[in-house]
């Protein structure tokens, strides 16, 4: 080494102190690239060589590529990096607030990340803003553990764990998760809070047309979640359509503490995959089977109500009581019964009692009629013991069965 100039034909090129800097007017030569050459680096100045190995301090780099602080890409090695930036051989990138960084090559290409203050994990972090990890292309971006594919996101911007592309089952959906195993191709979760508040799926629907928070109101009718099964039928299309719950508005929502709700079981009969009503729980809580209601038990009323009235009492039957049993200590005198006030159509009333009642009033509630009431309980009697009406939403009226 020499100034005003020195010639170094392979090796390394070491400092000797006092002064190891090669000065401003100083500039290698290589058999590659000619006089004040270097590999991506052109010209040279004030280079500073420092330690007995004989590492490049990047203080003062400049020329039309390379601005003061940037770091060359070195070939051979891979990366020089200082404190401030990070710069490879694709002309003039450095990686700043708003850029991306890729790498490109044979396979295996990537990005290897190790902090040693986390042990030997890798680390990406961010002091503000956000991390952007994505793919320009066609291809997935794959998340791996133990060179074992954990997820990917697809090009369609859908996650699949466990399959390399989409599902035909039903719409394409935005999360899919296939095994062969029972546990592979199942959802857990789970809650552990010291309070009453357990796990859940919760669905939304608006009609805004847009993402995000809103306030446009949905319709009665309007699909707000479902939950749809799928069998795979040997043919085409692949997967058929099973069974569904589907929960829907039931009625016209307000604008705040409103919103009426129903659900509705769906099943496919044999022979197609057409979903068909099979039972519809709706919003005033009565429940609707389309099919024959089968019981394994003994039937059983759990909604009758038990009264010990007193002479001249006054009884509405609520609205969910189907049996209205009176079981006074003696004879009555007088007394009033009142229909429930909010029947739903077809809805059955039953009404007996234990002691007779010489003048028994039974009245329909506001708006309603009601055909052949009874007019006294004599226990004695075949016939008198009980009663039974059913109500006709239509007419608004109550008939009397017996």
């Amino acid at each position: 080494m020499h100034n005003p100039s020195t010639v170094l034909v392979g090796g390394s090129l070491t400092g000797t102190m006092p002064n190891p800097d090669l000065s401003a007017t100083a500039y290698i030569e290589s058999q590659a690239f000619g006089k004040r050459s270097a590999p991506a680096l052109n010209p040279i100045t004030g280079i500073g060589i420092s330690g007995s190995l004989g590492v490049i301090s990047a203080t003062s780099i400049t020329d039309s590529g390379l601005t003061s602080s940037r770091v060359p890409y070195a070939s051979a090695g891979g990366l020089l990096v200082d404190t401030a930036n990070l710069t490879w051989n694709n002309g003039t990138d450095t990686l700043t607030s708003g850029q991306t960084f890729f790498a490109n090559g044979p396979d295996p290409a990537g990005l290897t990340v190790h902090d040693t203050t986390f042990g030997s994990d890798g680390v990406f972090q961010t002091t503000g803003g956000s991390i952007t990890l994505g793919s320009t292309g066609s291809s997935p971006v794959r998340v791996v553990q133990n060179n074992v594919e954990v997820f990917k996101i697809l090009p369609t911007r859908n996650i699949s764990l466990g399959y390399s592309g989409d599902l035909s089952i039903g719409n394409i959906d935005r999360i899919q998760v296939s095994g062969i195993t029972p546990g592979s191709s199942a959802i857990g979760i789970g809650s552990y809070s010291n309070d009453a508040v357990g796990a859940g799926i919760e669905f939304g629907k608006s009609r805004a047309g847009a993402v995000g928070p809103n306030t446009i109101i949905v319709q009665s009718g309007d699909a707000i979640g479902t939950i749809t099964a799928y069998g795979a039928g040997g043919g085409s299309p692949n997967y058929e359509i099973a069974t569904q719950i589907g929960f829907e508005v039931d009625g016209i929502p307000g604008v705040s503490n409103n919103m009426p709700g129903r659900i509705i079981f769906r099943t496919s009969p044999s022979g197609t995959q057409i979903l068909t009503e099979a039972l519809r729980l709706s919003q005033d809580q009565s429940a609707k089977f389309s099919g024959t209601v089968i019981s394994t038990k003994a039937r059983a009323d759990t909604s009758y109500s038990l009264q010990v009235p007193l002479t001249g009492f006054s009884i509405t039957i609520g609205n969910n009581v189907y049996t209205l049993i009176l079981n006074p200590a003696g004879a009555l005198a007088t007394g009033t019964i009142t229909m429930p006030a909010a029947p739903v159509d077809g809805q059955v009333v039953r009404i007996t009692s234990s002691q007779n009642i010489t003048l028994l009033t039974v009245s329909p509630n506001a708006g309603q009629t009601i055909s052949n009431a009874p007019t006294a309980f004599n226990v004695n009697l075949t016939g008198s013991q009980g009663y039974e009406f059913i109500y006709n939403l239509s007419g608004t009226t109550w008939f009397r069965l017996q």
